[in-house]
């Protein structure tokens, strides 16, 4: 049975390892994923490691890229429902405007 740290960073490792196997499923670099979406090349890593979790408006953008790039609507539910579970456990690392400069 997993202890309470464990269960939350497996909470926050779910939303982060679905960031990036949606990534890759689409066929994109992390740097060509973070150019779409207009974040650094290391801020994306950062999601996909759950080293930070995005706010809900990062989030916005970073569904809004995988919309243009044509992820299923059914896949991007399940990628909130992970974020919003992540954002229960975090610990204080959510992320609001990290932009590409």
């Amino acid at each position: 049975m997993l202890q309470n740290n464990d269960k939350t960073e497996a909470q926050r490792q779910g939303f982060g390892n679905y960031l990036r196997s949606l990534r890759i499923e689409a066929g994109l670099t992390c740097k060509d994923f973070a150019e779409l979406v207009g974040f650094s090349r290391p801020t994306v890593s950062q999601y996909e490691t759950a080293k930070i979790i995005p706010s809900n408006r990062n989030l916005d953008r970073l569904i809004a890229a995988m919309r243009d790039i044509g992820v299923e609507d059914y896949k991007i539910d399940i990628l909130r429902q992970r974020h919003s579970a992540s954002l229960k456990v975090s610990s204080g690392k959510v992320i609001g405007s990290v932009l590409k400069g």
